[in-house]
């Protein structure tokens, strides 16, 4: 199953060379709407905070969901 860095920019190559599933990633970080927020991060990766949170990027799945529908 192709995935890692599947997009909408490139799903129709997948689709065309007979791929019947795909798997993507329509992941964002959301930001803390915390008012405080520590400097020392707990997190593996320095550049994302203790505070913020991965989330779905609705928007981004959605015009996925639709190319593919739209293009079977």
């Amino acid at each position: 199953m192709p995935g890692g860095g599947v997009s909408v920019d490139n799903v129709q190559l997948f689709m065309d060379a007979g791929f019947e599933n795909i798997h993507l990633s329509s992941k964002k970080i959301i930001t803390s709407k915390m008012n405080y927020k520590a400097k020392l991060s707990m997190t593996a990766h320095p550049s994302i905070s203790s505070f913020d949170y991965v989330g779905v990027d609705v928007k981004k799945l959605n015009s996925f969901i639709s190319y593919v529908q739209q293009n079977l």
